[in-house]
């Protein structure tokens, strides 16, 4: 698998490991009660994210993908410009699209 889409899963508050998903280099994470991307982070190839939150999540969230090895462009929403832009200044990587 090269793409996931997880979207609207409102009662899911943790992800698995991604660790053995090799291949993944897309991720789209969208309406996931989720606070800890951590599992998210484990895919090894991973070269672009999209993570649209629900609001209250902290920039924090964004702190497994920091130097990430693989991730080269990510959007992070977190329903607030001034999370928004924290995350865009501790990922600095271009955005997979403006959100």
């Amino acid at each position: 698998m090269e793409t996931l889409r997880l979207d609207s899963l409102k009662r899911v508050t943790e992800l698995p490991s991604f660790r053995s998903l090799e291949r993944l280099r897309s991720a789209v994470v969208v309406g996931l009660s989720v606070r800890d991307l951590t599992s998210v982070s484990e895919a090894p190839s991973l070269a672009e994210l999209i993570f649209i939150g629900r609001r209250g999540l902290s920039p924090d969230v964004a702190l497994p993908f920091v130097r990430h090895p693989s991730l080269r462009k990510a959007t992070f929403s977190l329903g607030d410009e001034r999370k928004d832009r924290r995350v865009r200044e501790m990922l600095a990587l271009p955005p997979v699209f403006e959100a």
